[in-house]
């Protein structure tokens, strides 16, 4: 794992995938052992999560989005046409959902099951005001749910909303920056 501040960790129903010290992508099987481990040269990563649908993980960083097959230990650049400055994403069974670095975050749509191909942008007001980062995304049943930080009130909070029209089912003031996991079929744990 990092020694800095944070560190990314996607698990599918067989592996843990983790990023160490930013130089290597690593597999864990369920007693935490090391499987495989291969050196990642690119920027550092920023989020990690599993698609089903494509059978990979995919890896997100500054500017490339990467996707990281666990039998084959290969990763491939993914073909979006954005020129943007990534941070956070997530998957659907269909789609995935990517936001950017900065204020009033947006967030751009994928279809995973037609190579990538874009299908929506999401922006300031409906996926936050532009005062407002969003610090993590992740989804679970049909629902997104955002930690997002607003810099002139300093306070944060976790948003629930749906994954296609993105109302706001309901949103929770909590302490911090924070990332956040689903634990079970509708709850969900925030984290500093």
């Amino acid at each position: 794992m990092k020694n800095g501040i944070e560190s990314s960790i996607a698990v599918n129903n067989k592996y843990l995938l983790i990023d160490r010290e930013d130089k290597y992508l690593c597999l864990l099987d369920r007693n935490l052992n090391i499987v495989n481990e291969t050196s990642f040269t690119h920027n550092g990563i920023h989020s990690m999560c599993w698609s089903s649908t494509i059978n990979r993980f995919i890896i997100i960083t500054l500017k490339e989005i990467l996707t990281f097959d666990a039998n084959t230990m290969a990763l491939e650049n993914c073909s979006i046409p954005f020129n943007e400055d990534w941070y956070r994403g997530t998957c659907s069974e269909d789609n995935l959902f990517l936001s950017t670095v900065g204020w009033g975050s947006p967030i751009y749509e994928f279809n995973l099951r037609s190579s990538f191909e874009f299908i929506k942008e999401w922006r300031s007001p409906i996926t936050c005001e532009t005062s407002e980062v969003i610090c993590d995304l992740k989804y679970k049943n049909s629902f997104l749910a955002m930690p997002i930080f607003n810099d002139h009130q300093e306070e944060s909070r976790i948003d629930l909303r749906s994954s296609t029209t993105f109302e706001c089912i309901w949103s929770v003031r909590i302490h911090g920056l924070c990332r956040c996991c689903s634990i079970n079929v509708n709850q969900w744990l925030p984290m500093s």
